[in-house]
């Protein structure tokens, strides 16, 4: 069956339309009519004790509860978002949550994922938007990575070195101007009122940069900046910036033995809004709301203000870098979020709460930039003077294919799950969100079956099914639902004979991008089957998963297909090349084409 649609040759009409590929497919009749009309579909919920078995794989909750998720307007922990929150989708705007899935998981192990952002804890099979990069010479360079396209992959399939995409955020609202309201209380005679609207300028921002990085507040009626010994010229921009915006006058007071400079702005209207719109204390500074959605070219006067009171800039060291530290979590990720928008690639660092020489330091956060492109973005909007050395080959890890971001996989573990809530999410239109570091697709494939056997011939008597996975999902487990009961039912052992080419036979054909929905149904079966040889006591008869053999004469297996694949073989004569699979067993190229195109469509998209 032709799986992708020619309309100029005369092809069916086109069912679907990839929203992140735009690769286009069509449904046989078949398979449309086992989706819309889903035989042995249960429904309702039952009571399980009145069926010989029960399996599931997949699952709707695949994110450890403290899961940071990219929120509208800043991350917060996924155990807290409920019905109706907006998070960030692959196409980098944020859409609403429909549903959320808070689900009690055994004491399992999950897979961790960590780039320069951060770290994903997930269920194996959660599905993560990403590139397989071939461990081959070639592919280490970047002009041939950013040739591999991206696909939806298990979190338990993602190695070391492959390419994760996070999208950038690019929503936009027009803010004109902020209202500063000025409410003379009674005792106060001497706090001159502010303009009451106050256009967003690049003064403006920087100053509210300057403000959220050094300065304070002090019982509301005083604003006040604190700086080093040495920022004279930053002193003396603050206390112009004052005068020009606010028509007030700062009084600077320098302190060289204790190598710092204090500004203080006395007026309570100043100090209350500030207070209102920053936060009232260093924890707590944060960024506007407003402000996070301003243009770039406008975000790029306050990341200048921040920069410049709570980083630094080392252009001529042996490896540059920039840097910027905060001890407020919802400014380190506001921040995080102001740089990517720039296209500037910060890594990501949490210092926990430690005591030193008897002092107690808070916990902080830090900003670390490193890419060459990002140093010269950064210093560009800081007006610093840096190139990079022309002599100096540096190597390019990460990059920009549209509105994403290409970053490596630093480090692939295993983490021990003891048992408890795992959540996750549907999201209206976008079906993906995006955690703190990875871009990840909402509920996942997720299939549990009901089992009824005649426990004299082990023949099936009913197979009920629910899932919540895609069109061809539904259509595959409806149509092995009814090849396992038909004609009165098969008995077990010639049920797990169906293999998934069986099921798209008489599906008329899958197209190739759904050709691993058939699989699901083979593993929720083999799964319910295990169940019941449990549950009767048949442990002998347990299924043990593991390597299948596809060639007998050369002990071939389904996993050394899978590893040819890995290593670049994409077609029939280069896996032949490698393993000979098929030279002397014609009877089996069939078969390894079809695993071929199962793993290439896997890994590569």
């Amino acid at each position: 069956m032709e799986q992708k649609n020619k309309q100029a040759a005369g092809a069916e009409p086109i069912d679907v339309v990839n929203q992140y590929t735009g690769e286009k497919w069509y449904y046989s009749d078949i398979v449309k009519d086992h989706f819309f009309n889903p035989r042995n579909l249960l429904l309702e919920d039952r009571d399980e004790t009145g069926y010989d078995a029960v399996g599931m794989v997949g699952s709707p909750a695949c994110l450890l509860g403290v899961t940071r998720v990219a929120a509208n307007p800043s991350l917060r922990t996924i155990s807290e978002v409920s019905r109706g929150a907006r998070l960030l989708g692959h196409d980098s705007r944020y859409h609403p949550v429909s549903r959320v899935f808070r689900v009690a998981y055994p004491r399992t192990e999950l897979v961790r994922i960590r780039n320069y952002l951060g770290e994903l804890v997930a269920t194996s099979d959660h599905l993560v938007y990403a590139k397989r990069i071939p461990k081959t010479t070639t592919f280490r360079h970047h002009a041939y990575k950013i040739r591999i396209p991206s696909s939806w992959m298990h979190a338990s399939d993602i190695r070391r070195g492959d390419i994760a995409l996070y999208p950038l955020p690019s929503e936009q609202r027009h803010v004109a101007a902020l209202h500063f309201p000025s409410r003379r209380r009674r005792w106060d005679f001497k706090s001159i009122p502010l303009p009451d609207i106050v256009p967003i300028t690049p003064d403006l921002l920087e100053f509210f940069g300057y403000f959220i990085a050094e300065g304070h507040t002090k019982a509301g009626s005083e604003v006040g900046f604190t700086l080093a010994g040495h920022e004279q010229e930053i002193a003396g921009r603050i206390v112009a910036l004052v005068r020009e915006i606010f028509r007030l006058t700062a009084t600077v007071r320098e302190r060289p033995h204790q190598h710092r400079i204090d500004i203080a702005v006395y007026n309570a209207h100043l100090a209350r809004n500030f207070r209102g719109l920053f936060g009232a204390s260093a924890r707590e500074k944060r960024v506007p709301e407003d402000l996070l959605f301003l243009r770039p070219e406008l975000q790029r006067w306050l990341i200048k203000g921040l920069w410049l009171g709570d980083g630094y800039f080392s252009g001529r060291r042996h490896q540059p870098r920039a840097g910027f530290t905060t001890i407020s979590p919802t400014l380190f990720e506001q921040m995080r979020t102001l740089l990517l928008r720039q296209r500037i690639v910060p890594s990501t660092f949490r210092e926990p709460l430690k005591v030193r020489n008897g002092v107690r330091h808070r916990p902080s956060y830090r900003l670390h930039v490193g890419d060459m492109d990002s140093l010269e973005c950064l210093a560009g909007i800081l007006g610093i003077a840096f190139r990079r050395d022309p002599g100096k080959r540096h190597e390019r890890r990460v990059w920009f294919e549209g509105n994403h971001l290409c970053l490596p996989v630093k480090r692939v573990s295993r983490a021990a799950f003891g048992g408890g809530r795992l959540y996750n999410f549907e999201i209206a239109e976008s079906h993906t969100y995006a955690t703190d570091a990875f871009l990840v697709h909402n509920c996942g494939d997720m299939l549990k079956m009901w089992m009824k056997v005649d426990g004299a011939t082990e023949q099936i008597k009913e197979l009920k099914w629910r899932t919540f996975g895609c069109a061809s999902a539904i259509a595959a487990t409806s149509m092995f639902s009814v090849m396992v009961t038909e004609n009165g039912g098969m008995k077990i052992a010639d049920a797990l004979k169906i293999r998934p080419q069986n099921i798209m036979v008489r599906l008329g054909g899958l197209p190739n991008r759904k050709i691993h929905c058939s699989v699901l149904a083979d593993k929720s079966f083999r799964k319910t089957v295990n169940d019941y040889f449990h549950r009767t006591g048949q442990h002998a008869r347990v299924l043990v998963e593991g390597a299948r053999v596809v060639d007998p004469k050369l002990n071939i297996t389904d996993h050394d297909i899978e590893e040819a694949v890995l290593e670049g073989a994409t077609d029939l004569d280069a896996v032949q090349r490698k393993l000979k699979v098929g030279v002397g067993s014609p009877a089996v190229i069939t078969e390894v084409e079809q695993l071929i195109r199962f793993y290439k469509e896997k890994y590569y998209g």
